[in-house]
């Protein structure tokens, strides 16, 4: 049934039994639809016009995935894959949820050479590479982030099978005696595996996620995997250019469809979506239904709908939400300068005093 959807090596990692997941399906015998969740996201498969399943999707969706249940407390979003005659279903899905699916746009790269073979090299004084093994992980002198046990723990299951069937690499600041970046492999299946990359922030822009990412690929083809895999945002400038740098090749382009379980963030993540595809007024109907479920967004999102009603000629409601997003924290004043639906705005008399205030955020907060 998810034959189509092999480039989710996830999917295959579940029903193997690497991987933590469940599957629902129509039928326990003769199954003809199947609905997978998996740590990497969710797959519907087999028929997709079975109305009775797509129903039963949306109320597990509904009552268990968005929090309320006890399959992933405290969870507010998944991501469901498709193949292409799965549309329809998953527009039925959307539906009885009362909600369009988010389009999230990915790449899917594999990698069967290392092309930075001299990753050693590259290192920085100070800096080393290490296995994520026992050692690391329950050892006290080492600095390791939680977000590094929690990668192992969560796509494993727990420890003990992450340090039974995964791998994962990290490089340390020996100074610092910390870990500061680290891949790990997300899922494996047969000879095939996955792996993702992280850097703490002020350790960015220094090659350090390339080494840490070839390194976990040269231990994955020593290992005797004959791919890795590594999956991308679309808009993620950073991980596409550390990907095709350690010798990842693009497999192919396809779409997530995210499903978020508040209301609110739901509706102005659609409108983000619409605003980026030019559809302004599409997106002014959703973001007021953001809008008007809670007043306790972050700047980001004042400053969307700034942008967004700015497109639309509502100077008045722009600058409203251009100084709310001023008020909370908004930093981006180059952005805000050089945005192209803001220029409108410039001749307005409150203009550059609220411009003035997003410098003075950015003084007084440079690392937001």
């Amino acid at each position: 049934m998810f034959a189509r959807l092999s480039y989710n090596l996830a999917i295959a990692a579940v029903l193997e039994g690497t991987s933590p997941g469940r599957v629902w399906a129509d039928d326990a015998l003769t199954p003809q639809s199947a609905f997978i969740y998996t740590v990497e996201g969710c797959a519907l498969g087999g028929r997709p016009d079975n109305e009775n399943f797509n129903q039963a999707v949306a109320i597990l969706i509904r009552d268990d995935l968005f929090g309320k249940g006890t399959l992933r407390q405290g969870e507010t979003e998944i991501d469901i894959r498709i193949a292409a005659e799965w549309k329809d279903g998953l527009d039925d899905i959307a539906a009885a949820l009362g909600r369009p699916s988010i389009p999230a746009p990915r790449r899917h790269y594999v990698c069967r050479r290392l092309k930075l073979t001299d990753w050693q090299n590259r290192l920085p004084d100070g800096f080393s590479v290490h296995r994520i093994d026992e050692d690391l992980l329950r050892g006290t002198e080492i600095e390791v982030p939680a977000h590094v046990r929690g990668w192992c723990k969560t796509n494993w299951g727990s420890l003990k099978y992450y340090l039974k069937l995964g791998f994962g690499l990290c490089t340390m600041d020996e100074r610092e005696k910390k870990v500061v970046s680290w891949s790990v492999a997300d899922c494996i299946s047969g000879d095939r595996c996955e792996i993702g990359i992280h850097t703490l922030p002020e350790y960015r822009r220094r090659g350090l996620a390339s080494i840490t990412a070839a390194a976990a690929i040269d231990h994955a083809l020593a290992r005797g995997f004959s791919q890795v895999g590594w999956h991308c945002d679309e808009g993620n400038l950073g991980s596409i250019g550390v990907a095709e740098g350690v010798g990842f090749v693009k497999e192919l382009n396809y779409s997530g469809n995210l499903h978020i379980s508040d209301e609110g963030i739901h509706y102005v993540s659609y409108a983000y979506h619409l605003y980026l595809n030019n559809q302004f007024h599409a997106c002014i109907e959703y973001l007021e239904r953001g809008l008007g479920l809670r007043d306790d967004y972050q700047f980001l999102t004042y400053h969307f709908a700034a942008r967004a009603y700015a497109a639309c000629g509502d100077t008045d409601a722009a600058m409203r939400n251009l100084s709310r997003a001023a008020d909370l924290g908004e930093t981006r004043w180059e952005l805000t300068e050089d945005c192209q639906h803001l220029v409108a705005l410039h001749d307005h008399p409150h203009w550059n005093g609220i411009l003035e205030r997003i410098r003075h955020n950015k003084e007084c907060y440079p690392k937001l």
